[in-house]
């Protein structure tokens, strides 16, 4: 045999045994107790070993003990006290006035002026702006009327914030003064005509500056309210709050008070005691002593015209110095 031969299968034979040897070493060392490797302690955050090594049984019973350190109903009482909130939102009794819930005389199927601030249909806060607007009647029960919604759906409101519209066009005469739609909004109009089982209507609460043909309109009796001298819903009155004079308008009363609404939108509610109901269609000429509504109060003037449904008044002391341009149903004569 050649002398490389033998060099070379000498050298495999050690490399082999060696490989061998290796292997059982490795084997038998893992049965060993190993030092741990290195890793990111949680508690300081170094590298390295974690300072304690916690028992095998520890993480386990941690899992088991977690739910038991807080109280087991204080999940319960958190969701009960959200619905509550959520249940106090949405009641339709719920109000900032306190005042109680109330039945409407309305069916289903009428057309009503429901008091509503938007598209938020609570009543809970007492400062909000609310407007009147007109829906239809989907269906009663008791105090609840559910409305129906202009794009479709409904909502609940209480009988207290619901005005009912509509009158037999047999019992409407010309020259009655009327609560009418206008723009799907509660307005007042005189009836100045008939065309067949129509009704023929001037607005007289909008802007004066507008032509005649914007003021008037032709509707269906469903959308005419007749109105009546005195406390109803609708009229307009003098409230005294806190000694001033301001004008407002009935919505709906409730006990020995009315819920009323104010200038731009706001609600408050009044005794019946603090409120004088203005005429519908008062007498008034030339140079009379008036009451008029000027940015929600009420002042004291002189009348300098009165033209159809429109009185001009000529008021001091307001920085005013053209007439106040005020719609019959708004204005009180004064004796003196």
């Amino acid at each position: 045999m050649p002398l490389d031969t033998a060099v070379y299968r000498s050298v495999r034979a050690w490399a082999i045994r060696a490989a061998v040897s290796l292997l059982i070493t490795t084997v038998v060392g893992c049965d060993k107790e190993q030092p741990p490797p290195k890793q990111m302690s949680v508690a300081d955050g170094t590298t390295g070993a974690p300072k304690t090594a916690p028992p095998a049984e520890q993480p386990a019973a941690k899992v088991t003990a977690a739910p038991s350190q807080a109280k087991p109903d204080d999940k319960a009482e958190g969701a009960d006290a959200g619905t509550a909130a959520w249940k106090k939102e949405t009641d339709h009794r719920a109000n900032g006035w306190g005042l109680p819930s109330q039945l409407a005389d309305v069916v289903a199927g009428d057309r009503v002026y429901v008091m509503t601030r938007g598209r938020n249909r609570t009543y809970t806060d007492a400062n909000a702006v609310y407007q009147l607007y007109a829906y239809d009647v989907a269906a009663v029960r008791k105090d609840r009327v559910t409305i129906r919604e202009l794009g479709g759906g409904t909502f609940d409101v209480s009988g207290l914030f619901v005005i009912p519209a509509g009158t037999d066009v047999k019992k409407l005469r010309k020259g009655d003064m009327v609560l009418a739609e206008w723009a799907s909004t509660l307005k007042h109009a005189i009836i100045t005509g008939f065309e067949g089982r129509k009704v023929k209507l001037r607005y007289t609460d909008l802007p004066d500056s507008w032509s005649e043909e914007k003021v008037a309109a032709t509707v269906d009796a469903r959308l005419v309210t007749r109105q009546k001298d005195g406390f109803y819903r609708g009229n307009h009155a003098i409230a005294d709050i806190d000694g001033r004079d301001y004008l407002v308008m009935l919505i709906n009363k409730s006990g020995e008070s009315w819920l009323v609404r104010r200038f731009a939108g706001r609600v408050a509610n009044v005794p019946q005691t603090k409120l004088r109901p203005l005429p519908l269609i008062p007498t008034i000429r030339r140079r009379q002593k008036v009451l008029v509504p000027w940015v929600g109060m009420m002042y004291r003037g002189t009348v300098r015209k009165v033209r159809g449904t429109r009185v001009l008044v000529s008021v001091p002391g307001i920085g005013q110095k053209e007439p106040i341009v005020a719609s019959v149903g708004q204005v009180m004569p004064l004796s003196r």
